[in-house]
């Protein structure tokens, strides 16, 4: 059980802070647009090798993400490419 909602992975590649993580081969790699296995949102930026801290999808609250283009406080946003959030998808 992870009581904080934070929970460090080793990161397979670069990722910087706020984008969208899964887990490939054991590492963390960024989430893509129809990765349903996204685990949470990187803390800090990192570079492959770096031990990386993830908030989990699991953790109550508001998530901070990094949005592919220009939002508005009332839409939805959806996963899109390269651990990016879009305000359209599925």
């Amino acid at each position: 059980m992870n009581e904080n909602g934070i929970k460090t992975f080793e990161s397979g590649t670069t990722i910087a802070k706020y984008l969208r993580v899964r887990l490939s081969s054991g590492v963390l790699a960024l989430a893509g647009a129809s990765d349903t296995d996204c685990i949470g949102q990187c803390e800090l930026d990192a570079v492959s090798g770096d031990q990386c801290p993830v908030r989990l999808v699991s953790k109550e609250g508001t998530a901070i993400a990094i949005c592919n283009g220009a939002v508005a406080l009332t839409d939805t946003l959806y996963a899109a490419a390269s651990g990016k959030v879009a305000t359209t998808g599925t």
